[in-house]
């Protein structure tokens, strides 16, 4: 009984030693993005955040950009909606592009414009009223006319996810 119970105490000493801290030499685990622990720097969460045409600030092309600009990652702002569209394979769409989201299939019913930038990106943290449907989403080059169009309706707008490897969104001039 005695040998039970000892047995018992060093378990628990064992397990629970490896997980307290008896000093400060012993640090954390790094929290990572998108965990529940990670600490978002407040100054970075509500912020106005939106790609401009003739802009060449943004990074990351074709990496998915909602991974760091959520609520529990490190980027500028909650992204609402976020991609990089490409002129070839590897290389980014640097021509002048606008991403339209609409509400209806026929494509009348603009919800949101956001422009492409000179480095091939595009994003937003403007706030977006998704129907329960979702939004059909269509590429518009520089001078205006319609390249693509998203078959079906969406209801996730973090573009990179889906359109990477041979997904791309590749315009043609």
């Amino acid at each position: 009984m005695i040998f039970q119970f000892s047995i018992r105490i060093f378990f628990v000493t064992l397990v629970l030693g490896g997980c307290l801290k008896d000093d400060d030499s012993q640090e954390s685990p790094p929290c990572s993005i998108g965990e529940d622990c990670f600490q978002r720097d407040e100054a970075l969460l509500n912020v106005e955040n939106i790609s401009l045409a003739d802009s060449e600030v943004s990074h990351n092309f074709g990496q998915n950009c909602m991974g760091c600009h959520q609520d529990r990652g490190p980027g500028k702002g909650l992204f609402s909606i976020a991609g990089s569209i490409y002129a070839t394979s590897e290389e980014p769409w640097t021509g002048g592009a606008t991403v339209r989201m609409f509400a209806d299939r026929a494509r009348t019913q603009v919800v949101l414009e956001v422009p492409v930038d000179k480095l091939g990106n595009f994003y937003s943290t403007e706030s977006i009223d998704m129907p329960d449907a979702g939004l059909y989403v269509s590429v518009f080059n520089a001078d205006g006319s319609k390249k693509q169009d998203m078959r079906s309706p969406k209801i996730s707008l973090s573009c990179n996810t889906c359109h990477a490897g041979n997904a791309k969104v590749i315009l043609k001039p």
